[in-house]
């Protein structure tokens, strides 16, 4: 009885042993998770223009751990009078992009926004033929119950665009057409189908 003990023993590290590595297996043919953080679009147009874009900023591994990054993926489409300027599904790594992090600084510097009270007086209605830019990520709270709650801005001039617009620039050297690499593999795509955009946007 205590061999068929010993010999159950030894089967279950066995099997568990070849669970475990299946597993890692699946994990890196599958690609390392990223935390999808901050999400931005910018849609719209007018005269002839129309753009479509999403893009995810996202954290690839632990926070606290020195070999986490932070990477950009994005998805773009933009034409004018029936042309298509670009049509672009692209990738940032923060490993080899150091502009994302100063990108990602003057994110968090961007002036906070009050909602409106019933008795305020409000400016003029949206612009129809203006590209709207929006940004979603997590709210800075100091009350209990907070967490989880998000932060979502939509303009069509101001602070907003303009940095997005000082981004792209910053980053116009960093955009490369396959996703960032890790021992894990490829991190995986969050904008790889329509569905994936559609739900990605802010």
């Amino acid at each position: 009885m205590e061999g068929f003990m010993r010999g159950l023993r030894g089967s279950i590290v066995l099997i568990s042993v070849l669970v475990a590595g299946a597993a890692v297996d699946q994990a890196r043919a599958n690609g390392p998770m990223s935390d999808p953080r901050y999400r931005l679009s910018r849609d719209g147009g007018g005269l002839g223009y129309t753009i479509d874009e999403t893009v995810i900023f996202s954290r690839v591994g632990i926070t606290r751990d020195p070999k986490s990054f932070w990477t950009v993926e994005r998805k773009v489409k933009e034409v004018r009078l029936r042309t298509v300027l670009q049509d672009k599904h692209q990738w940032a790594d923060g490993r080899s992009c150091p502009a994302l992090k100063t990108v990602l600084t003057e994110m968090a510097k961007l002036p906070p926004l009050k909602m409106a009270g019933p008795d305020d007086p409000v400016g003029a209605p949206a612009p129809s033929d203006v590209t709207e830019t929006r940004l979603a990520g997590p709210a800075v709270g100091d009350q209990k119950g907070w967490a989880g709650v998000r932060a979502i801005r939509s303009e069509y001039f101001g602070p907003l665009p303009q940095w997005w617009a000082r981004s792209l620039k910053a980053m116009a050297n960093c955009w490369r057409d396959e996703p960032p690499r890790t021992p894990d593999g490829p991190v995986r795509s969050l904008l790889a189908t329509p569905e994936q955009v559609r739900w990605m946007k802010p």
